[in-house]
């Protein structure tokens, strides 16, 4: 084991531990006796949850394929990436990287500015927004949505706008 991650919930300025993680530390702790390791607090993000991702490949993804036939719904994800997921990079990085390419002689484009997201690193808030761009997408191209799945993209919207960014977590959604 050369990573322990565990979800602690911090109550009056310290966190609780339960019994199965205590023993986790003290297995990671055996293994590493002598070295040093990291040791990372950070705010757990909320990601997208199972029924979240079936909305995604099972409502989303399946309009495209009706749409564009014969393109594998891999493909379609790369494509709805290159339209959807793009992000700006921090300005503090930005200028990181006009530096290395000057250094290097190269020149900086905007584009450099921006990456591709993946979105099993995003928040449940930039997949809903993913989402939404990539039906609005669809509707441009001149593609669209069965009644049950405008129903399903309505519903979730609101559970999204309404739940506060608890992105499909209450309600099941049969596909």
């Amino acid at each position: 084991m050369n990573r322990l991650e565990i979800d602690v919930k911090i109550e009056n300025g310290w966190y609780a531990l339960k019994e199965f993680d205590i023993q986790n530390i003290k297995e990671f702790c055996s293994n590493y006796e002598g070295k040093e390791v990291d040791l990372i607090f950070k705010k757990k993000e909320s990601r997208r949850t199972v029924a979240a991702n079936a909305y995604y490949w099972g409502v989303i993804i399946k309009a495209f394929q009706r749409l564009w036939m014969d393109i594998p719904k891999d493909e379609i994800h790369r494509i709805l990436g290159e339209k959807t997921r793009k992000f700006r990079r921090p300005e503090a990085e930005i200028q990181i990287l006009k530096k290395v390419y000057n250094d290097h002689n190269e020149r900086f484009i905007e584009s450099d500015e921006w990456y591709i997201k993946s979105s099993s690193d995003m928040s449940t808030y930039e997949f809903w927004l993913m989402c939404e761009q990539s039906t609005v997408l669809l509707m441009d191209m001149g593609g669209n949505l069965t009644p049950i799945e405008a129903k399903q993209f309505k519903d979730t919207k609101e559970m999204f706008d309404g739940g506060q960014g608890k992105l499909f977590e209450d309600k099941k959604i049969d596909l």
